[in-house]
């Protein structure tokens, strides 16, 4: 029996038991064995560098969207031809910025496996108790702000963020900076533009929402933002679909996600996950192709999406109304048709580093004076920066 190894990126046990009962489905109906090796995300990318470097590693993989370029850039990957994703529809079936992230050059290093976007959850009891309708209340940056100022004068729970180091903050400031017309990268992705006029306004709207967060809500990373949401000590947060495995492990009650709102975010939202690749050295290519199809087909995403958070890539389920009947998945799918990806560019790995370190330092200065002026903070912080990625993208 062909065997194929198989590198998983850490998720909740839920998620995990889901995709490891396809894997089972896989090997009994195919009779190729599977052999999974767990990373965490936050270890993964050296995992992976160590293994382009000396031709190590699994058959296949799970990586994240933006570490495709810079793998397919080491000569690390086995490309995909139209004909090895025929059975499954072609690159066609996916959603257009996530596949977008693994074709480089014209040719398909990756295939999308799991979808991540950023929605804006809410608690309805709180909205209501300060009297404010669901139905716009988020649907622009200024109506967002003006939701949370009426929260916090009506005495209800406010607004959580992470405001520590981490790739979440670039992520949702994301759809901020989109929304108001700027960018992370100019044309041709060869110059830093986040220090421009209409990314400066986003960043100043959204660090500008640090005057409604109480003191316990500073110095969180993503899993304690997420967590103060869950347990109601927050009304409005902005994160992914694991919120809702957060909601319900916060709560012994199954009527955990009732009250709980999504609302997509205004213009464009972040669009992210992860993808399949198979790694140039394997030796069970037959083996390892059968498999990604099997997991990104229309079965096997309809089945994890139907979990209730796995995302899933293929348009014909994001649409699904079987899926769609559910308002949270809908505003899910929703946000993800209407996305977009980060570029796919060999040194984003690099502005994504730096640009979240220097987010980090904006914040801690922010929250040491939430009353401060926004604009010498943010200046001082990214405008350098700016000119030395964009030095480092033009050579």
């Amino acid at each position: 029996m062909p065997s194929v190894t198989l590198t998983l990126l850490n998720t909740s046990e839920h998620n995990r038991q889901r995709q490891f009962e396809l894997l089972k489905e896989f090997e009994a109906r195919n009779r190729i064995s599977v052999e999974v090796r767990e990373l965490q995300w936050e270890s993964a990318w050296t995992e992976y560098s160590r293994y382009a470097t000396y031709g190590e590693g699994p058959d296949v993989a799970q990586v994240g969207t933006t570490w495709i370029s810079p793998l397919a850039g080491m000569n690390a990957l086995r490309p995909f031809t139209t004909a090895d994703l025929a059975p499954i529809g072609g690159p066609g079936v996916f959603q257009d910025s996530i596949a977008r992230t693994g074709m480089i050059g014209g040719t398909i290093w990756a295939v999308p496996w799991l979808l991540d976007t950023r929605v804006i959850w809410y608690w309805r009891r709180a909205l209501s108790a300060a009297g404010i309708p669901d139905i716009g209340a988020f649907e622009n940056p200024e109506r967002l702000t003006d939701t949370i100022a009426r929260l916090q004068r009506a005495g209800q729970p406010t607004w959580a963020a992470p405001t520590t180091l981490t790739w979440t903050t670039l992520q949702n400031l994301a759809s901020w900076i989109w929304a108001a017309g700027g960018d992370i990268l100019g044309p041709n992705d060869a110059t830093a533009v986040f220090d421009q006029p209409e990314a400066l306004s986003a960043l100043r709207a959204y660090f500008g929402l640090a005057r409604y967060m109480a003191p316990n809500m500073h110095g969180l990373d993503s899993v304690g933002s997420d967590l103060l949401f869950a347990q109601r000590r927050a009304a409005v947060t902005m994160a992914g679909p694991w919120i809702l495995d957060t909601i319900a492990e916060a709560s012994s009650t199954p009527e955990a996600l009732a009250g709980l709102g999504a609302a997509p975010m205004p213009g464009w939202s972040w669009v992210g996950g992860s993808s399949l690749v198979v790694w140039r050295r394997s030796l069970q290519v037959p083996a390892a192709l059968e498999l990604v199809r099997f997991l990104t087909g229309y079965d096997a995403q309809i089945r994890l999406a139907r979990i209730g958070n796995l995302l899933p890539t293929r348009l014909d389920v994001l649409t699904d109304p079987s899926l769609t009947a559910n308002p949270l998945f809908r505003a899910l799918s929703t946000n993800a048709q209407r996305g977009r990806s980060f570029p796919p560019v060999k040194l984003w790995g690099l502005v994504e580093t730096q640009l979240s370190q220097a987010l980090a330092t904006v914040w801690r200065d922010v929250l040491a004076d939430p009353g401060a002026d926004l604009g010498p903070i943010l200046t001082r912080h990214l405008g350098p920066l700016a000119r030395r990625l964009s030095t480092t993208l033009a050579a």
